[in-house]
């Protein structure tokens, strides 16, 4: 764990966060996961590496060997995890990173998610199918949506599956496959991310910026910030926002989109992260470098 450049921290805009470790993968990242009651952190590179860092950035776990990982996910109580591997192939992981069972699927498989406690499984599939398999690796149920979804959340408090499509379509169904609500936003879509209550979510839309929606459904607003956002994340408790855009800039929001802290990557942003307090923020960058980063002042607002 060498100290990567950490001068893009120190040249920011705003009261700026302090730098708590950091961590480069093999090969370039292609996924990252925080767990957000355990704070450990499940990142996938680009020769087949699984990684779990504890919440300090040390190796608990380390395995190699899986084939074209695009994909992975991680419960927020630590209890496995489920990656993506050539495409179609499903893999439910131990909380060790073993291979608990996997599933060969009919179609490429866009986008994952698995609940807090690791019980259910979701893939959205390249038809516009999507799949919640249980702890067991048998099919719970099975919905189909108009676009296929490439971003899957499991809701923390409601037994609740919040997605969106690439292009076209943000939409909550039950664990049933029940449609909750839907909406037609005329964007594309980099990013989806919830709070623990699911009150607030939000896709980075690119030229369209952040589009916040309700619990309902409703689109409540839009935050705009300089550059192009394909990166964003709310923190658990809805006080803090993180945005990163094409550009490479990264912006520190509070809960109403006012900018606290800005800074200039040095390089481009394969995931970020929200600490669930929002006092905090983990970068994965396309490169391999993952950094924490943290702000010493408590949140209040």
């Amino acid at each position: 764990m060498n100290e990567p450049d950490t001068d893009w921290l120190l040249t920011g805009e705003g009261a700026g966060p302090r730098f708590r470790w950091s961590f480069a993968v093999e090969a370039p990242l292609v996924s990252l996961e925080r767990g957000r009651e355990t704070g450990e952190v499940l990142a996938a590179d680009a020769s087949g590496g699984l990684y779990l860092l504890d919440r300090c950035g040390r190796v608990v776990m380390l395995t190699r060997g899986f084939p074209n990982l695009e994909e992975v996910a991680w419960s927020d109580m630590g209890n496995g995890g489920v990656a993506v591997a050539d495409e179609t192939t499903l893999i439910r992981l131990s909380p060790r990173l073993e291979v608990q069972w996997s599933l060969e699927l009919s179609e490429p498989i866009l986008g994952i998610a698995i609940d807090s406690y690791g019980h259910y499984i979701a893939a959205g599939l390249a038809d516009g199918t999507v799949r919640i398999y249980d702890i067991r690796k048998r099919l719970f149920s099975q919905f189909e949506t108009i676009r296929p979804l490439s971003f899957l959340r499991f809701l923390v408090n409601e037994p609740l599956l919040l997605c969106a499509a690439e292009y076209g379509l943000v939409c909550c169904h039950d664990l049933d496959g029940n449609e909750h609500w839907s909406a037609r936003p005329l964007s594309n879509v980099g990013d989806l991310s919830v709070t623990g209550d699911g009150n607030t979510s939000l896709l980075a839309c690119f030229g369209h910026g952040i589009q916040i929606y309700t619990a309902e459904g409703a689109n409540q607003s839009s935050l705009v910030v300089g550059g192009t956002p394909h990166r964003a994340s709310i923190s658990f408790a809805p006080k803090r926002i993180a945005v990163a855009t094409l550009e490479h800039h990264l912006y520190w929001l509070d809960s109403v989109g006012d900018l606290l802290w800005a800074a200039t990557l040095p390089g481009d942003v394969c995931a970020l992260r929200c600490k669930p307090a929002g006092n905090g923020l983990v970068v994965g960058l396309n490169s391999g470098r993952i950094i924490s980063i943290d702000w010493e002042s408590p949140v209040t607002d």
